[in-house]
């Protein structure tokens, strides 16, 4: 029997950048962006309050299907009708984070099933990810 869970990760969503290679000299440097980094620890945090409340070692080996609502504030101006980013650069960083907190599932290569939609919020709602994991 699925097990599942539904909450709201109220943090302005980030389209992940992947992280950059650079060559000096014989040395290979990884650079990621620092602001990055500032959100995967922000949006940690957050999963780590909501994640106090629950407790799924029971099933947080199973396979996992995620249900993602990306919610982004519109700018004042903008010709787009859907937000910037690629839907898979916000799947990456939301997922690191859950991963990183070790609380849901052991590794993000679990998911087997995901569906996620990017829109702009109405009037009068929060900017974040609305978020549904089930365990298979």
């Amino acid at each position: 029997m699925p097990v599942s869970h539904t909450f709201f990760l109220p943090i302005k969503p980030n389209a992940t950048q992947r992280s950059r290679a650079t060559c000096r000299g014989r040395f290979a440097q990884v650079y990621t962006d620092p602001k990055y980094k500032i959100w995967r620890d922000e949006a940690g945090s957050l999963l780590e309050q909501i994640a106090s409340f629950e407790d799924f070692r029971e099933v947080q080996d199973r396979p996992v299907r995620i249900i993602t609502d990306i919610i982004v504030a519109r700018p004042k101006t903008t010709k787009l009708a859907y937000p910037r980013g690629d839907i898979d650069n916000y799947e990456k960083g939301l997922w690191d984070a859950i991963t990183h907190t070790g609380k849901w599932w052991l590794d993000d290569n679990q998911i087997i099933d995901n569906q996620t939609t990017k829109r702009w919020a109405k009037d009068g709602e929060l900017e974040g990810y609305q978020i549904t994991i089930e365990f298979l």
